[in-house]
């Protein structure tokens, strides 16, 4: 771990996305950034969830994660932070 997680510098948007289609389908985008860690203005994470009814009592979700760079971070730096942040998005 880079930095302590500390909510109070936790910024994140959600959006829902046009494709979306009540009661069916639901696309939300989700982009978290950290101000509270070094670099942490370089980059962010982007989620996509996609939820999709497959029945009247079931349901499938899909979720997409990837790390985007604001700026051109050296290479020591993004290897710092791809490693801890990829690794915060696996769920067990």
């Amino acid at each position: 771990m880079v930095a302590p997680l500390d909510s109070r510098h936790l910024v994140r948007l959600q959006t829902l996305q046009a494709q979306s289609k009540v009661g069916k389908l639901y696309v939300v985008d989700a982009d978290c950034s950290q101000a509270g860690i070094p670099y942490g203005e370089n980059f962010y994470v982007h989620n996509r969830y996609c939820l999709m009814r497959v029945s009247p009592s079931r349901a499938r979700l899909i979720v997409h994660s990837e790390i985007k760079y604001k700026k051109n971070v050296w290479g020591l730096v993004k290897s710092e932070y791809s490693g801890p942040a990829g690794e915060s998005m696996w769920v067990e």
